[in-house]
């Protein structure tokens, strides 16, 4: 892989590990290598799932430098609480189409 490459991960990864939230008791070694090249941009102290933290955003350390704000939307129309990443861009992908001017 190149090692410029930015990398950002977000999703519900359905896992009840400590190193993702205060209220977990898991801990699954499995995650403890993968996590040496990740950043764990969410907030350990906030659930975003009947007191659990099971939507989580990761980054490694070319894309961690990049995030602007991580937040949770409290109560949409599910049963999770959905979390907005905002990244800072080099360049405007609504441009793409004049990047090879």
């Amino acid at each position: 892989m190149n090692p410029m490459t930015k990398i950002i991960i977000t999703g519900d990864l359905n896992t009840r590990d400590s190193k993702f939230g205060v209220n977990h008791e898991e801990n699954h070694a499995y995650l403890n290598e993968f996590l040496l090249a990740m950043n764990i941009i969410s907030n350990r102290e906030i659930p975003t799932r009947e007191g659990n933290t099971l939507d989580i955003t990761l980054a490694n350390d070319n894309a961690h430098r990049q995030i602007i704000k991580h937040r949770i939307l409290h109560k949409l129309n599910s049963d999770h609480n959905p979390t907005i990443t905002e990244i800072e861009t080099e360049q405007n992908p609504y441009n793409l189409h004049n990047a090879h001017l």
